[in-house]
């Protein structure tokens, strides 16, 4: 199997991923505020009855609650991008798809989604490092699918979200 990630960028499906995600909650989230990205494990398709591979690659499905993720953001798209300053600011959000949306596609990445094809909005629990050097996100998941990588920030009890290198 390979790993595949892909970052989601604009159209369509970009669209529905962000309306989904700010629908699921109060802050707004834009392209300055989060990245969203696509995980998936690639295979060569295996005929059923022979064994032999298909030359077809579609997306493997690892069994639930069996994941741990950890992404390295090599260009501190985090800290830097997104200007989080505090590793408490990063929010972690799962977004699959129903199996309807998933029909007619190998991957999810080639899925043209609307954003009733979102099963759910799912924010995970993680561990975030933003050391300097590096930033990375670590979270368990049930299953890959898209990723949304959000900065926020809670100040004398309020939320806040705003675009990257600005200011409030």
């Amino acid at each position: 199997a390979e790993l595949v990630v892909t970052p989601i960028t604009g159209g369509g499906s970009y669209d529905a991923y962000m309306a989904a995600l700010n629908g699921s909650t109060e802050q707004e989230y834009t392209g300055d505020n989060t990245l969203l990205y696509d995980f998936a494990f690639m295979v060569k398709e295996l005929d059923p009855e022979t064994g032999e591979p298909t030359g077809k690659t579609v997306e493997y499905t690892p069994e639930p609650n069996s994941m741990r993720v950890s992404v390295t953001f090599k260009k501190n798209q985090i800290s830097d991008g997104l200007n989080a300053e505090e590793a408490a600011d990063v929010g972690v959000h799962h977004m699959p798809l129903k199996d309807s949306a998933l029909e007619d596609v190998d991957a999810t990445v080639e899925a043209n989604v609307s954003t009733s094809d979102i099963a759910a909005v799912e924010t995970l629990n993680g561990f975030v490092n933003l050391n300097g050097s590096t930033d990375s996100v670590s979270f368990r998941t049930d299953s890959f699918s898209v990723f949304a990588f959000t900065v926020d920030f809670h100040y004398e009890g309020v939320d806040y979200s705003i675009p990257g290198m600005s200011q409030i």
